[in-house]
């Protein structure tokens, strides 16, 4: 793990706004919900308050310059300092919190975007781990030996990768059993996710749509990875010429394990998060996450952390896009 001290040290020196000027590469910055917490994302950790988020952006603007999808996909050539903003899942705060403030900055982003919440009425397992320790800080014993906001990145991290595929389902199972009507009560109440009639709103307002799963399950866990990567997006009625993937908990392990199969499948580029600086030509892209960080903290964790984990991981990451 990179030291917070170093980071700070290097940036109180102004090591960030030198990276800014001399380091080449795309830079990508990762949001999910905009707005108020409830206690569907509470324990999440993804909750970015919009006046924040408004700081956040005019910050960005003033220092990157800002690009869109298309310019990255293409593989053409990227201005002195790009950066893409990017938002993953289906929360309908990023239609009606988010998109305001980049449409009055005149600012392109990019939604990966979860099927199942949208067309299937399917709740996502991360929001329904949140609503069960929200309601009932014991619900996960069973699952993990801590409580709270730990027990959800326990159970998520932890306990269903080892436990796979079966555990993960039986998981949901016990947890939409128990907590599931409540859980969809309050996702109505607070609309919580995107409905289908949204997705042209967002397309209108200039917003690239790209994929995400259909169920927001860890890759290398998924029992049909074709319908999580193609076809659920193909029977929804979406663009299949969108073919950039954000892989669910970005980790790079996730696409080591999985590469040459959503290689095959014609999709790319590819998104993860661990924010690592990215190589200039790599069809694989790290992101920085900055949901609840200052305006001061943006340039320790997109330029100086990033960098200091790129070093860290190097042999990793260039083993992995030798593969791509």
């Amino acid at each position: 793990m990179i030291g917070p001290t170093a980071v700070r040290v290097l940036g109180r020196f102004g090591a960030g706004a030198v990276l800014r000027t001399i380091r080449r590469g795309l830079r990508v910055v990762v949001y999910h919900h905009v707005g108020s917490e409830n206690d569907l994302t509470r324990h999440l950790g993804c909750t970015t308050p919009t006046d924040l988020f408004h700081k956040h952006v005019e910050w960005l603007r003033k220092n990157y310059d800002i690009v869109d999808l298309e310019t990255v996909a293409s593989g053409g050539p990227l201005p002195k300092r790009p950066l893409l903003i990017t938002f993953d899942d289906a929360y309908r705060s990023f239609l009606t919190e988010a998109v305001p403030v980049l449409r009055s900055f005149g600012i392109p982003s990019t939604l990966f975007l979860l099927t199942d919440p949208i067309f299937r009425n399917r709740m996502v397992l991360d929001n329904l781990l949140s609503f069960a320790v929200a309601r009932d800080p014991e619900m996960l014993s069973t699952y993990t030996r801590r409580s709270g906001v730990d027990a959800v990145r326990d159970v998520l991290f932890e306990t269903i990768p080892r436990g796979g595929a079966p555990l993960r389902d039986e998981i949901y199972d016990r947890l939409d059993g128990v907590h599931g009507r409540a859980a969809r009560e309050l996702a109505e109440e607070v609309d919580l996710y995107l409905r289908p009639e949204d997705l042209d709103r967002l397309e209108k307002d200039g917003v690239r749509l790209a994929r995400h799963t259909a169920s927001h399950v860890k890759l290398p866990l998924a029992a049909d990875p074709d319908r999580e990567l193609q076809a659920e997006w193909s029977a929804c009625g979406l663009d299949d010429r969108d073919r950039a993937f954000s892989y669910p908990f970005g980790s790079i392990a996730d696409a080591e394990d999985t590469l040459d199969a959503v290689a095959a499948m014609g999709i790319g580029p590819l998104f993860l998060v661990d924010g690592c600086a990215n190589s200039p030509g790599s069809r694989i892209f790290f992101r920085s996450s900055v949901p609840t960080g200052s305006v001061s903290s943006l340039d320790d964790e997109i330029e100086i952390a990033s960098m200091l984990r790129r070093f860290r991981r190097r042999g990793r990451i260039a083993r992995l896009e030798r593969r791509l």
